[in-house]
């Protein structure tokens, strides 16, 4: 049985074949978890959908990071709408803290600025008006991002 996320050649990388449009289609399938403006989502089926995606992270990195911080991924905004669920948050912390040294090129440049944007957009929802899982779990995760150097400086360029 082939694996779905096989990682391509270098000759094959810009030829769309009919194993890369399944792939797509069921990473399209997956993430329509989080595709929902609906609170709260299910915590029992978000803890199963982040278990997954980090299985899929830890096996596949080169090939599921490119897609979800593509330049018309909203995966990470997504993830950041429902930071409310701690299974979601400790998703989204471990996306933030890939290292985007590890990628070269068009990606790490989408890594960075999504990192930035969220790091602002957790910032921003901080405070008296947003929920207590909200603060909390954006709370870790900006705890977490500053215990790096990268991210440190991410921190500080804020405006």
């Amino acid at each position: 049985m082939k694996s779905s996320l096989m990682e391509p050649e270098a000759e094959e990388s810009t030829i769309i074949t009919p194993e890369t449009k399944l792939t797509l289609a069921l990473l399209e399938r997956l993430f329509s978890f989080i595709q929902t403006e609906e609170k709260p989502l299910n915590p029992v089926l978000s803890g199963y959908f982040s278990k997954l995606v980090t299985l899929l992270i830890n096996r596949k990195q080169k090939q599921i990071v490119p897609y979800i911080f593509s330049k018309d991924s909203q995966i990470i905004d997504q993830l950041l709408y429902h930071v409310y669920q701690k299974s979601i948050s400790e998703l989204l912390n471990k996306l933030l803290c890939i290292m985007d040294s590890d990628f070269e090129g068009e990606v790490q440049e989408q890594m960075q600025a999504k990192q930035k944007d969220v790091v602002q957009n957790l910032l921003c929802k901080l405070g008296p008006n947003a929920s207590e899982e909200d603060n909390l779990n954006g709370c870790c995760i900006l705890q977490d991002m500053l215990e790096t150097k990268e991210f440190y400086n991410v921190v500080s360029t804020y405006e």
